[in-house]
């Protein structure tokens, strides 16, 4: 909470109307996602400041969690990582050497993240028929995904279920499915990674057990904020995740920790916030 957020805003307007990769609107949604894990309120007058004031937050009966926010001309719904007090699911989830899979359109996607999803999607009072009703009541209205980690992963299923996703932004996010799932989101897509976030290497791209050679993949074109805070399209990642069929859950956090190429504190949300503040001001 002692954050600045949306620190020179009207200079820094957020665009909307566009497709392309924009340095003002990964910056917004980067601070909209570390924003997602204060209290509601909070995050109601933060964004009210900004000249956001409709609000809706939408919370599930386990972990999901996630928020709209429009102005009239675009709405963004913002999908909450994580929270420490809720670290056992994410680590199990990420633990369970199933790794089960679950139907999504035309592709499979992590079971765990699309039910969390789940518990706030459908329904009367779902976060699906409040968008159709912003739909209706603004033609017209652009829409917008973003989250941070687990947030990151619901907002890729949750943009990947509609047809009017002006743009698609995920930060520090775990792969979510296949590559038939992959194919399925057809919005513009960008997946930030802030140098070596060993959460976005998860879960591991090869499974044998199920026949195949790579099932897990990333959506999204990539932004990966280097060790000198340069914002690059492509990066060579030296160290990856084991398979599951070789090693344990065990074995694959001490890759992480005895790596001096991988550091958890690269996955903080705040740390995407600040970095993607600085490039704005050279990329704008």
């Amino acid at each position: 909470m002692d954050y600045r957020y949306f620190e020179d805003y009207g200079s820094y307007k957020f665009k909307y109307k566009s497709k392309k990769f924009e340095i003002n609107n990964a910056w917004f949604l980067a601070e909209a996602s570390l924003l997602a894990y204060c209290h509601p309120q909070f995050v109601r007058l933060v964004f009210a400041e900004a000249g956001i004031r409709n609000f809706r937050a939408f919370i599930g009966k386990n972990i999901a969690y996630a928020f709209v926010l429009d102005n009239g001309k675009f709405a963004t719904v913002v999908f909450r990582g994580t929270e420490l007090k809720g670290k056992n699911f994410f680590l199990g989830a990420m633990a369970d050497l199933s790794f089960n899979f679950e139907p999504e359109g035309a592709g499979m996607v992590h079971s765990g993240f699309r039910n969390a999803l789940d518990e706030i999607w459908e329904g009367e009072n779902g976060l699906l028929a409040y968008l159709e009703v912003l739909r209706q009541l603004n033609p017209g209205m652009k829409f917008w995904f973003t989250g941070h980690s687990l947030g990151g992963a619901m907002a890729t299923i949750a943009a990947s279920r509609v047809d009017f996703c002006q743009g698609l932004y995920t930060f520090g996010s775990p792969r979510v499915g296949e590559s038939r799932f992959k194919a399925s989101v057809t919005c513009p897509a960008y997946r930030v990674v802030n140098k070596s976030d060993p959460i976005t290497m998860m879960p591991p791209k090869k499974l044998g057990f199920l026949g195949f050679e790579e099932v897990y993949t990333h959506v999204g074109e990539l932004k990966y904020i280097s060790r000198s805070n340069m914002l690059l399209d492509d990066f060579d990642r030296k160290i990856e995740v084991p398979s599951v069929m070789k090693e344990s859950f065990n074995q694959v956090m001490r890759v992480f920790r005895e790596s001096v190429n991988v550091d958890i504190r690269d996955h903080a949300p705040v740390f995407y916030a600040e970095y993607l503040k600085q490039l704005r001001a050279v990329l704008h």
